[in-house]
């Protein structure tokens, strides 16, 4: 769908077991132990510059990693001192994150960096249930068919979200913003339509919008 919309954006899942070295970046080590370089690794956040940064279960996240997400997603920049580096490059994505309540509460720190938060709920009607399910198993058999079956309707998508963002007042394509995005599941099951996520966000280059404006951007991991 990124790139339907003409957005070269990377995805990054963060794992709730993530060291702080995976997370910020480090030395690399086969660099220095083959080649006896010092050289940075760079981490998640790095990866996720200019995109997404997913967290499933974000409510679980360990309180260390939930400390170094707020101090990277407020200055825009991460700064890495370990083992004799020194190394601070630009961190600025949309933070994406889902879970359930019913598990654990979110930080209210954290949760200040989420503009807009949508709840999911089990779909039940039994007829709507089949055909995700159907559509699940086509796309299985064969998903270059599935997706050119799709690919009219997910065109039609990408260039809805193309018209909205050049709506925004003051856009500018040069510009990056850093955003935040939660959802929540209602209940302890899980959606049968797969992934619950919704978005907002605060100003920064990535989405194009002008200073001081908060936004929003929602997605849904379901299955045509």
């Amino acid at each position: 769908m990124l790139r339907l919309a003409g957005l070269e954006m990377p995805v990054v899942t963060l794992p709730l077991g993530a060291s702080d070295d995976r997370v910020l970046g480090s030395l690399d080590l086969e660099a220095a132990l083959v080649h006896g370089e010092k050289r940075f690794a760079p981490g998640l956040l790095a990866e996720a510059h200019s995109g997404f940064l997913y967290i499933d279960e974000v409510n679980l996240l360990d309180d260390y990693l939930v400390d170094l997400l707020l101090d990277v997603a407020a200055s825009g920049v991460n700064h890495v001192e370990r083992d004799g580096l020194s190394v601070t490059h630009a961190a600025h994505f949309v933070l994406v994150g889902s879970g359930n309540p019913e598990e654990g509460e979110l930080r209210p720190q954290l949760e200040d960096r989420f503009g807009l938060a949508v709840h999911v709920r089990t779909i039940r009607d039994a007829d709507t249930r089949r055909e995700i399910v159907r559509r699940r198993l086509a796309f299985g058999d064969d998903p270059a068919g599935f997706c050119a079956a799709w690919h009219a309707q997910d065109a039609a998508l990408a260039a809805r979200v193309c018209a909205a963002r050049d709506r925004l007042p003051g856009s500018n394509s040069g510009r990056r913003s850093s955003t935040g995005s939660s959802a929540w599941s209602s209940r302890r099951e899980r959606p049968a339509t797969g992934e619950r996520s919704s978005s907002r966000g605060q100003p920064a280059p990535t989405l194009r919008l002008p200073a001081g404006h908060r936004s929003a951007l929602a997605t849904s991991g379901q299955s045509r």
